[in-house]
């Protein structure tokens, strides 16, 4: 996770550099997500999410091309009712109750439509990342809880708009699928997020 964390902030860097210069310009965002699971994650906590955030720093790289930084967190809930949960040769009934969090912390490209344009108000984008995923998945029957953690990889595209409120404040909105990958030991997920936040420009 160091490594990833050192490679990402000096690609950064050596790609931005050259551009920064000569635009000193970028965002800081904060936002407010909610999830919802789907495939393999759906059968395990199949509850709409509103627990999530984000936070992501970019910086311009072309005239309208950001590269940068997210790292969010999501939390999914789901009370199973009464249910018998086996484990080696033992067995537990008692009310479950599922829970689900990924935590993604990604190199991202985004695309602005129009962004150079000074009168800009209403902005378009479309960008990915790419990056490590810690995911935790725990279950409680009764007194008894079992839990899974772990790094995986996953690839997060996403589709979202901007409106200008004021010279360097945007609030913003997007849609994000992230398929999460890569662990014999923590099951493949696939989740469906949408965010609400405020870019704040620098």
């Amino acid at each position: 996770m160091k490594k990833l964390i050192i490679l990402s902030v000096a690609m950064l860097a050596m790609a931005s550099t050259s551009y920064i210069n000569a635009q000193n310009k970028g965002f800081v965002s904060f936002g407010w997500k909610m999830g919802m699971p789907l495939s393999d994650t759906k059968d395990y906590a199949d509850e709409f999410s509103l627990e999530g955030f984000h936070f992501g720093v970019e910086r311009f790289v072309g005239k309208d091309f950001t590269l940068g930084l997210d790292l969010s967190f999501q939390h999914f809930y789901e009370e199973s009712g009464k249910i018998t949960y086996k484990s080696d040769n033992s067995s537990y009934t008692g009310s479950g109750y599922k829970y689900f969090d990924a935590a993604p912390f990604t190199l991202a490209g985004k695309y602005y439509f129009g962004i150079s344009n000074p009168e800009a108000s209403f902005v378009p984008y479309i960008g990915v990342g790419a990056g490590a995923f810690y995911i935790k998945e725990r279950l409680e029957v009764g007194s008894v809880s079992f839990e899974d953690t772990g790094w995986a990889f996953g690839v997060t595209p996403q589709l979202g708009f901007m409106i200008r409120l004021d010279k360097k404040l945007w609030f913003y909105s997007d849609f994000a699928y992230s398929n999460i990958f890569g662990r014999k030991d923590i099951n493949d997920h696939k989740l469906l997020s949408g965010t609400l936040g405020v870019k704040i420009g620098f």
